[in-house]
């Protein structure tokens, strides 16, 4: 079958020059000239840069070199010994292709060495005018699902691009046991790339140990009324990064009507769950996702992990996104029975008339807030708790902002139980009858820090 393979078979030469002299002993160069022209089976084309490595086994040489496509690349200076070569391709900060050789360096002699480096990437192309039966991957004869593009990801060693264009029609799953590095879902535009359920269940189902990344695509159309997630359903071994240009919206479910996550979930750059453009709270007739029993925009499930703001657990990557416009029941932006840490991003713009409109942290949750607004998040209703957060858990806050969002007791915070503890950020400008910024009713609420808040609704704390 026909790949989309980049630098397969791909040759470096590499030529050692010795200085002529009378002298015992001259020192050698080695001169590498890369190719000006090295794609890569990526959206945006060539291969941005090569690494050089070269070490020395005996003399302990060691020196490493950035170049171009097209450079000329020297080493100068060598001693007879045996080097090591190492060449690698980058796009961005994602390592593409690899090559090493291993070569005598003497004096008065010139040595050659090639070097051939292996792609580390793959792309398919799964299209709306694709055909799972006579297609082959390719662009020029696409698959028409996910499911038959993953039949082809079989080598642990490779990263797999699957791209997508137009609208595919179903619901798509990728699950079971699958062998790669990752597996990065992308369009062009996610105006108009698409996954649509077509209200036949859960849009995309990804349960596999396989990272999968979702790009420049809209996860709509998922309709789950008695199960779990409408647009996204994530596994507990998964984990999933929702990147720039992803978009869950338009979609429906029991629990988690954007995205159920058992797994461990990632969300940074535009990413969105619902409308992150809103101006206004989701209402019954208008809002992008919706749950008859909570997490309309994201459900995490019990020992399930999000990180909002990030892209991976120790890297902070900013999100502009986030869970914004969706409408239904408990925990309508976050429902949280498990961990979630927000460094950047929005809860904005949900609403219902359940407890916690923005963030109900329930029972098991644990529920980091140290970046990000927690804003515009209204209850429809006359005995509402907890229009931004409604805390049953453990609940710390040592950064970003609550602010208005309206209910009738804790606008900003209802404290129901467990631990609430502040330390940074703010809690401000919410509307409420009782408790503007914090209601509490039992469980413990620690306050720390110089409050520099001009009204006594508003926490402004400063460290």
């Amino acid at each position: 079958m026909k790949r989309q393979c980049f630098l397969l078979g791909l040759i470096f030469s590499l030529f050692f020059f010795n200085s002529c002299s009378d002298i015992e002993k001259s020192s050698s160069s080695l001169v590498l000239t890369l190719p000006g022209s090295a794609r890569a089976a990526l959206s945006s084309g060539d291969i941005e840069k090569f690494e050089i490595s070269l070490l020395g086994e005996g003399t302990g040489y060691s020196e490493k070199k950035t170049a171009k496509p097209g450079d000329s690349v020297e080493f100068k200076s060598l001693e007879e010994d045996v080097y090591d070569l190492t060449v690698s391709g980058f796009f961005g900060e994602t390592k593409v292709a690899y090559g090493e050789a291993q070569t005598t360096v003497k004096d008065g002699e010139t040595s050659e060495v090639s070097v051939k480096l292996k792609a580390l990437f793959i792309r398919y192309y799964v299209s709306s005018s694709g055909d799972d039966e006579s297609g082959d991957g390719t662009e020029e004869k696409p698959f028409a699902s996910l499911l038959k593009a993953t039949e082809f990801i079989s080598d642990a060693e490779l990263y797999y691009e699957i791209h997508i264009s137009g609208e595919l029609s179903g619901t798509q799953s990728i699950s079971g046991e699958i062998s790669a590095k990752s597996i990065t879902l992308e369009g062009n535009d996610n105006s108009t790339c698409k996954l649509n359920g077509n209200e036949a269940g859960t849009t995309l189902t990804i349960n596999t140990s396989v990272p999968v990344t979702i790009k420049n695509l809209t996860i709509t159309g998922g309709k789950n009324e008695s199960g779990n997630g409408g647009g996204i359903s994530i596994g507990e071994s998964a984990t999933v990064t929702l990147a720039d240009g992803a978009v869950v919206a338009g979609n429906s479910a029991k629990l988690g009507g954007g995205v159920y996550n058992e797994g461990t979930l990632f969300m940074y750059d535009s990413a969105a769950i619902g409308d992150a453009s809103a101006t206004e709270a989701a209402t019954s007739e208008e809002y992008s996702n919706s749950a008859t029993s909570g997490g309309a925009g994201l459900y995490n499930a019990e020992n399930a992990k999000a990180y909002l703001g990030y892209s991976d657990e120790n890297t902070v990557k900013t999100l502009t996104g986030g869970s914004c416009y969706n409408y239904g029941c408990d925990g309508a932006g976050i429902y949280n029975k498990g961990t979630v840490k927000m460094a950047s991003g929005n809860v904005s713009y949900n609403g219902h008339s359940g407890f916690g409109v923005g963030i109900l942290n329930d029972e098991s949750g644990e529920f980091e807030l140290s970046g990000g607004k927690v804003s515009h998040n209204i209850y429809y209703g006359t005995n509402g708790y907890g229009g931004g957060c409604r805390n049953q858990a453990t609940f710390t806050m040592t950064g970003g902002e609550i602010s208005y969002n309206s209910a009738t007791k804790g606008a900003g915070v209802n404290a129901r139980m467990g631990t609430f503890t502040m330390t940074g950020g703010s809690i401000k400008n919410n509307e409420g009858t009782s408790g503007k910024s914090i209601y509490y009713e039992e469980g413990t609420v620690s306050v720390r820090g110089t409050d520099t808040g001009t009204t006594d609704d508003d926490i402004i704390l400063v460290n």
